[in-house]
């Protein structure tokens, strides 16, 4: 499967949330959102394709060594991008020495 089921709840709230959103990586199709924080933290959140089981997965990871994944049916991507959302803020308050 695409992106096409996920882009209809990514673009609105990537959009509610001021966020860009990248869909391609090397010339492969991508959903990656960078968020940068003071100081030039980063946090990348990105969403795979649903999977054929019907499984959406978020990703984060702040360019070090915090991950985690997030992963439910689509109906749930929101509530998924939300919590990643949530995560990633906090990492970006984070002090660099803390993390």
């Amino acid at each position: 499967m695409g992106y096409e089921l996920v882009d209809q709840v990514l673009e609105p709230w990537s959009s509610a949330h001021k966020l860009q959103v990248s869909s391609e990586y090397k010339n492969e199709p991508v959903r990656s959102i960078q968020m940068v924080g003071l100081k030039h933290s980063r946090v990348q959140i990105w969403v795979d394709p649903i999977s054929p089981t019907g499984i959406v997965s978020v990703h984060l990871w702040d360019y070090h060594s915090r991950r985690k994944e997030f992963s439910g049916r689509l109906v749930d991507l929101k509530t998924l991008l939300d919590e990643a959302y949530q995560l990633a803020t906090g990492l970006l308050d984070q002090p660099k020495r803390n993390r």
